[in-house]
């Protein structure tokens, strides 16, 4: 079964060969981008301050392998 941790981020976002997009309004971001603050399209629901979904993606990933490494010791 999938970690509800990347559920509940893949209901978000969208990858795409090298960005990440809003579900909701579609707006990209590249990978190059990553340090910089998520701009979604005028009117999205979804529009807040702060938003980092590479950083986002990378942290729950690494908490999940860390995760795993320690049940396998």
């Amino acid at each position: 079964m999938p970690d509800p941790r990347y559920l509940t981020w893949s209901d978000k976002w969208l990858i795409t060969h090298d960005m990440i997009n809003c579900s909701e309004c579609h707006a990209a971001q590249f990978m190059a981008h990553r340090s910089l603050a998520f701009s979604h399209k005028a009117g999205c629901s979804r529009a807040g301050v702060g938003q980092y979904p590479y950083l986002d993606l990378l942290a729950m990933l690494t908490a999940m392998q860390d995760e795993v490494a320690k049940q396998l010791q």
